[in-house]
């Protein structure tokens, strides 16, 4: 795994979330070895395979997927929790409508 992850840095204030196409160009630029040896992508930005499935779907729930690992939480499991703390609800209302439309929430 590496030194540290896409999400690790961004709570860390390393790195701003518009810079994960930058992480993704350097993981595919080492062939998915950033650290000498393989990593799966969603590892390396330190996301599990269920928020990076979430993530290739609908790019625009990286904030939520930040405020979840914040929180201690999985972004299926705390979406009205980060709609609250959310100053885009708009966004957060997206967000809970599609999760609940591709039935990772109820």
């Amino acid at each position: 795994m590496s030194e540290q992850t896409f999400i690790d840095a961004c709570l860390h204030g390393d790195a701003l979330m518009t810079e994960i196409d930058d992480w993704i160009d350097r993981w595919h630029d080492c062939d998915g070895e950033p650290n000498g040896q393989a990593e799966s992508l969603h590892d390396f930005l330190g996301m599990s395979w269920e928020q990076y499935s979430i993530f290739a779907e609908k790019p625009q729930a990286l904030r939520f997927i930040i405020a979840a690992r914040r929180w201690g939480t999985e972004v299926a499991m705390s979406d009205v929790a980060l709609a609250a703390r959310s100053t885009h609800s708009k966004e957060a209302n997206d967000l809970i409508a599609w999760l609940r439309q591709t039935g990772r929430i109820s």
